[in-house]
Order: C-alpha cells, then sequence, then structure tokens
C-alpha cells in the first residue's frame, strides 16, 4: 500500500513540476542569422565563427549578448556582429 501511495505522489509531483521543465524549451528562439565579421569566442563562453556563418539565435535575454548555436556548439556572441535573415 505505501509503495502505491509513493508512486502517486511522484506521479502528481511530475504533473505539477513537468510546465516547468517545459519552460526552456518552449521559449527556446529559433532565428537564422548571418555573421558579419569573424568572432573568436574561444576566450571563455563565447562561440566563434566566421564572417558569412548562419548561426540559429536561441535566446536574446542578455542584451548585446545572444544565445546561439553553431555546427551543434553553442555559446552567446556580440549581437552587432550578426543580421537576421
Amino acid at each position: 500500500m505505501e509503495v502505491i501511495m509513493c508512486m502517486s505522489r511522484v506521479s502528481r509531483i511530475s504533473q505539477l513540476l513537468m510546465p516547468y521543465l517545459l519552460h526552456d524549451q518552449k521559449d527556446k528562439l529559433n532565428i537564422k542569422v548571418q555573421a558579419l565579421w569573424d568572432f573568436d569566442g574561444s576566450g571563455g563562453s563565447g562561440l566563434s565563427f566566421k564572417a558569412g556563418d548562419i548561426l540559429t539565435i536561441t535566446s536574446k535575454d542578455m542584451g548585446d549578448w545572444w544565445d546561439a548555436e553553431l555546427d551543434g556548439q553553442t555559446g552567446i556572441i556580440p549581437s552587432t556582429f550578426v543580421e537576421e535573415i
């Protein structure tokens, strides 16, 4: 009986938490941009790219620094180095 009650509680907790766990996925942007200039992001959490590369912007939550993806890599990039396509 205790096992059934415990499983029921776990199921209920999962139902309550699921919207919060999925929040990041739902709010993730998918904006394509093209690099105007080269950027060396190797000194931290930056994402390096070359002029002409096509990147996917996933978040614009940090002002002039955006979260981006390129060839399976992720990091932050300066928004002034890219233009939306």
